[in-house]
């Protein structure tokens, strides 16, 4: 029926969570009478493996510009020239520094850059077909990464971090899954270095 089919439109939809399992409820379901939204509250989760919140987790970050030339929507930001020593050297080690300050020691980073900045394979209005800037520009860097360099790769690392150039709507600066690999800054170059650190830390630790 209706509720059956919007149901597992939403299962499809929603990629952040990973079980779905209403045989907990036995014969107390008809009485309860959920709507849709309550259903899926009570019939979704995300499980987090044990330990995952402890250790040191390997993490690859992944700086992005625009496809060369690519002007097919606004805002027209950039990439700053040679931003990676920056967010290398000053931005990723002081995210590193809260998650252990934050863990008491029992969490941290271990940070890896794709060493120049990745061009998008496509123009940014080829992107717009699905919700943007995430997970449409995220999947984006990984299949224009893939299709560039052969020695990184997505599945390699715990935690990825991708930071894109700045697409509407630009009050977004931070996207992420929550409890599962994937996070992105849109439009970081936009922003000061305190501001950059702290959508760094907020949308890891949603992934976590």
């Amino acid at each position: 029926d209706t509720f059956c089919v919007n149901y597992a439109t939403r299962i499809a939809s929603d990629l952040s969570t990973n079980v779905w399992d209403a045989s907990s409820f036995g014969e107390q379901l008809p009485q309860k009478n959920p709507n849709l939204t309550s259903f899926v509250s009570l019939t979704g989760s995300r499980p987090v493996p044990s330990g995952w919140t402890k250790g040191r987790k390997r993490i690859l970050v992944v700086v992005m510009d625009w496809k060369s030339g690519d002007d097919t929507l606004s805002p027209y930001s950039r990439q700053a020239a040679n931003p990676i020593p920056h967010y290398r050297d000053k931005i990723f080690p002081e995210v590193n520094r809260h998650f252990e300050r934050m863990s008491f020691g029992q969490f941290g980073l271990d940070v890896t850059f794709v060493p120049e900045v990745i061009r998008y394979n496509r123009p940014r209005n080829r992107y717009s077909a699905r919700k943007m800037p995430f997970p449409a520009l995220y999947d984006g860097a990984r299949e224009s990464l893939q299709g560039q360099r052969g020695d990184y790769s997505f599945d390699a690392y715990d935690l990825v971090y991708v930071i894109a150039p700045q697409v509407q709507p630009v009050g977004t600066k931070g996207v992420a899954w929550v409890g599962m690999k994937g996070a992105m800054c849109n439009g970081c170059e936009t922003i000061s270095d305190n501001f950059k650190i702290m959508v760094a830390v907020h949308e890891l630790g949603h992934n976590l």
